[in-house]
């Protein structure tokens, strides 16, 4: 296909650009001790007029290197922000970490929470099984049953969906704190604010700062 000939063109030169990229990172002796990480962004028109389309944040993401990782498959529901968590699970990496994500290939992963976070340039929200909180702006929360194939939102009222809309807010209000207050540039328990007492020593550390939502 010609440049500038549309998405088919830019998709199918993309496919090329990957083959030939490890074609010829097989070669190079760096290789055989290297992950590959692929990972999306979004889908084409993720925007949209009207509240998220989960089926516009559905997207590939893949662990490489045939030498050194067996072929597997993760069918949970989940996001971006596990993926350096199973790499570094992979890597058997012993750590603490602020982050939310969680390694998605863990011998405990059948346990974790399925939850994905998707958004837009206005809307935030967090897909837990299947249910969506989204949060807009002024302060403006809406909830839904989703259904994963097709996108199509069925309100539901707040109280059958009060914690996720509480689990939604907190996860995102104590990123946004420790953003805001310079913490994640801190060591893990440097940035640990006096409110919480403990927090667990695994690699994941426990996100849900009540404590937090008005700070």
């Amino acid at each position: 296909m010609p440049s500038h000939s549309g998405r088919r063109a830019a998709v199918k030169y993309s496919d090329w650009a990957v083959g030939n990229f490890l074609e010829n990172a097989a070669k190079r002796p760096w290789f055989k001790d290297t992950l590959v990480i692929f990972c999306a962004d979004h889908c084409a028109s993720s925007a949209g007029k009207s509240d998220l389309d989960v089926t516009k944040f559905h997207i590939p993401a893949m662990i490489y290197n045939p030498t050194l990782l067996t072929k597997n498959k993760v069918a949970a529901l989940c996001s971006q922000i596990d993926v350096m968590p199973t790499v570094f699970g992979l890597l058997r990496w012993n750590y603490e970490t602020l982050g939310f994500g969680h390694d998605q290939l863990a011998s405990d992963a059948a346990s974790l929470p399925q939850r994905a976070f998707i958004s837009n340039y206005q809307k935030i929200a967090m897909l837990r099984d299947s249910q969506l909180a989204i949060l807009k702006p002024k302060s403006k929360v809406s909830l839904y049953d989703c259904d994963l194939k097709s996108g199509a939102l069925i309100p539901v009222k707040t109280g059958d969906a009060s914690s996720l809309a509480f689990d939604t807010s907190a996860l995102y209000q104590t990123a946004s704190w420790l953003f805001s207050t310079g913490r994640l540039k801190q060591s893990f328990h440097q940035a640990e604010p006096t409110t919480i007492t403990t927090f667990p020593k695994r690699h994941v550390a426990k996100p849900i700062i009540p404590q937090l939502l008005n700070p």
